[in-house]
Formats: C-alpha cells, sequence, structure tokens
C-alpha cells in the first residue's frame, strides 16, 4: 500500500429511526450541506467520544469490597 492510499474501516450499521427523528436529522444535515449518511456519522462519533471515558475499564473499575 502507497502512503495516499487510505484504508477503508467502516462498517455498515443498521439504525432504527422514527419518522420524527429522521426528519430532524435530515434538516440537520441539510442545514450543514453535508449528506444525511454523514450527520448520521458525525452524531454516532460524537456520541462515542463522549461516553468512551464512561465505560469501565480493567484500569478504572469501581473497587470490590
Amino acid at each position: 500500500m502507497t502512503s495516499q492510499e487510505k484504508t477503508d474501516d467502516r462498517v455498515d450499521l443498521p439504525v432504527d429511526l422514527t419518522d420524527d427523528e429522521f426528519l430532524a436529522i435530515a434538516k440537520m444535515a441539510h442545514e450543514r450541506d453535508i449528506t444525511f449518511n454523514k450527520m448520521v456519522e458525525t452524531i454516532l462519533w460524537n456520541y462515542i467520544n463522549e461516553t468512551k471515558n464512561k465505560i469501565p475499564t480493567l484500569t478504572n473499575e469501581v473497587p470490590r469490597e
């Protein structure tokens, strides 16, 4: 692989949305001039980044009594 080639590590992730949720996300995407799928990707990454420090790991588990 050359330095200019990128690997695509994306996966398909089905997301169930109500009509109201779909419309709200579509409006957000339109306001940002991006695709609906890019808006969903942005929302998911924001959620992952906000919660990744809240997921317990072996180094930060609550001590057992």
